[in-house]
């Protein structure tokens, strides 16, 4: 089959090939893994800023504890 195509189909087909075996390991690693997202994102402009809240509470309320703090995304 691919003997038979001409030359502009078999460049056709193989940059075919070639996005979509990109685009694939693009999203495979952009779904599976948090620093290729975050680097992704960032690059599109996308990137979610994280804020910080910190609550404390008195020593005598917290016994040895100490202050607590969250993140919220």
């Amino acid at each position: 089959m691919y003997t038979n195509l001409s030359q502009t189909g078999k460049e056709i087909y193989f940059y075919t090939k070639l996005e979509t075996i990109s685009l694939i390991n693009v999203f495979i690693y952009f779904i599976m893994t948090k620093n290729t997202r975050k680097m992704i994102l960032k690059f599109l402009g996308k990137e979610k800023k994280q804020e910080m809240v910190v609550v404390s509470g008195s020593q005598q309320n917290m016994s040895s504890r100490g202050p607590i703090s969250s993140f919220v995304a």
